[in-house]
């Protein structure tokens, strides 16, 4: 962990490769991952289940066996939301909702999402390194959300303090559930985020 450096990683393209040929597979985001932490989160998560061989440990860890894949086995592992959040507090060097390797860029369409919602930054949003709130209302119901580091998102209504969405940053997933919150389709709420832009 001590030669983590998120911001200035260069994920080979094949696991990029790798990582959005899963997601269409298993229809979900998917991540690329620390190796070693993963293992570490695997194995803690595994609980002395003993695994026969080395072959069987990687492909728990990325899904299935990859030759290509399998030189960067040390360093990156490809996983689903659960690898997530077995270790809540890491960070992933890729997901194939964002498209970005870039922490900050990744961030950034987080928060350029939000922006759509036309909603106002807390006043102790102290930047990507802590969690961040935006209050705002999205028709006539007001929301919060939260934005941890990691992209982890909660949106929360205001009036009954319920968590609707807690899980990393899904753009549809998260209109979804502000939309069954407000007892609407989808449509009218991508609407209603549609006009506060073009304001």
């Amino acid at each position: 962990m001590d030669n983590f450096l998120y911001e200035n990683t260069e994920i080979p393209q094949i696991l990029i490769d790798g990582c959005e040929a899963q997601a269409i597979k298993n229809k979900e985001v998917m991540f690329i991952f620390d190796g070693k932490i993963s293992e570490r989160g695997a194995l803690n998560e595994l609980n002395n289940k003993s695994l026969e061989s080395r072959d069987e440990r990687l492909a728990l860890l990325t899904g299935e066996y990859d030759e290509e894949i399998e030189a960067y086995k040390d360093t990156y592992h490809i996983g689903d939301e659960t690898y997530f959040k077995m270790l809540p507090s890491r960070f992933s060097y890729y997901d194939t909702e964002t498209k970005e390797v870039n922490r900050y860029e990744k961030y950034k369409k987080v928060i350029d999402f939000i922006n759509r919602f036309d909603f106002e930054a807390s006043q102790s949003n102290f930047g990507p390194e802590y969690e961040q709130s935006f209050f705002g209302q999205i028709v006539t119901e007001p929301f919060i959300m939260r934005v941890k580091p990691n992209l982890f998102i909660t949106v929360i209504e205001s009036r009954t303090n319920k968590t609707i969405y807690n899980e990393f940053f899904k753009i549809d997933k998260i209109i979804d559930a502000i939309s069954g919150s407000l007892n609407m389709d989808r449509r009218v709420v991508m609407r209603e985020i549609n006009l506060k832009k073009i304001l």
